[in-house]
């Protein structure tokens, strides 16, 4: 028989946001909020690990606080690339993504046909696409999502945009519903010099951050930062770019809804969806 784990060996719980605390209406359930309180009360800290740009996080983060002037409330956001401490209400590390490799991967996604687009840092009211046309064709669910949740303003841009603009990019996304996202992948590394990561966020959007930074990176600067053991770690996501942080984390768990890649990862799988309050299924994978 297998012994549950217990709480002792844990300090810090980094949790991803779509697909996994967030139900399909991209809500936090009480129940769920109602459990991430009790690993707070066993002196587990809540760290929202997610790829939304930081300005799309802080809403939810406020969710979660569950003492006045509590310290060390930590967000990673933009898969690694904005590491935000929230108590303090200041940015601790920051990855922008140099102009010229904006360009050549704008300029690739143009001669591809590939729907592009980057949240503006710092900038909450838009971000930044390639083509109207697409937008409003085959992309068009997934980005007017984006825009009726974050109230963002499309704005589109070509390549050479960035030559005359100094945009801050932390992540650019490339939405690809054809089944080649590797011939993708393996093109961005060699036209970038490997100094990119990639991973999927879903079956159809490829994410990309500077060489090195991800949702791993961020776990490893939190735990840095407070002094935790990585061993002492516990990660739950539900996709591709989840796989950093699970290849750092010493319990790593995914859920029945999550795609495969997240369950082929995981060393736990939780038989419940993001509709069924998995936090509460977490916490009672443990030893009281």
């Amino acid at each position: 028989m297998q012994l549950k784990p217990s709480f002792n060996d844990y300090k810090i719980l980094f949790i991803d946001l779509d697909g996994t605390l967030l139900n399909d209406k991209s809500c936090i359930s009480d129940e769920n909020i109602k459990y991430l309180k009790k690993f707070r009360e066993k002196n587990i800290f809540i760290v929202i690990c997610t790829g939304r740009p930081l300005n799309n996080v802080i809403d939810k983060c406020e969710t979660i606080i569950f003492e006045k002037n509590e310290k060390n409330i930590f967000i990673v956001a933009s898969n690694g690339a904005e590491i935000f401490d929230y108590s303090q209400n200041k940015i601790l590390n920051e990855s922008v993504i140099p102009l010229n490799l904006v360009a050549k991967i704008w300029k690739y996604c143009e001669a591809k046909q590939l729907f592009i687009f980057a949240f503006f840092n710092h900038k909450k009211n838009f971000f930044l696409i390639n083509t109207f046309e697409k937008f409003f064709q085959d992309t068009a669910k997934h980005v007017l999502y984006h825009c009726e949740e974050f109230l963002c303003i499309p704005k589109v841009v070509s390549s050479n945009d960035f030559k005359s603009n100094h945009y801050l990019l932390n992540k650019i996304h490339i939405i690809n519903y054809l089944n080649n996202h590797q011939k993708i992948i393996n093109d961005l590394y060699l036209l970038s010099n490997n100094n990119v990561d990639i991973s999927l966020s879903s079956d159809a959007v490829l994410e990309i951050t500077n060489k090195g930074i991800n949702k791993g990176y961020g776990v490893k600067f939190i735990c840095d930062k407070l002094n935790i053991p990585l061993e002492h770690t516990i990660s739950i996501g539900d996709n591709g770019n989840d796989i950093s942080m699970f290849q750092v984390t010493g319990l790593s768990a995914t859920l029945k809804s999550a795609a495969d890649i997240a369950k082929n990862n995981a060393k736990i799988i939780i038989d419940k969806t993001n509709n069924e309050s998995i936090i509460k299924h977490l916490y009672q994978l443990f030893e009281e």
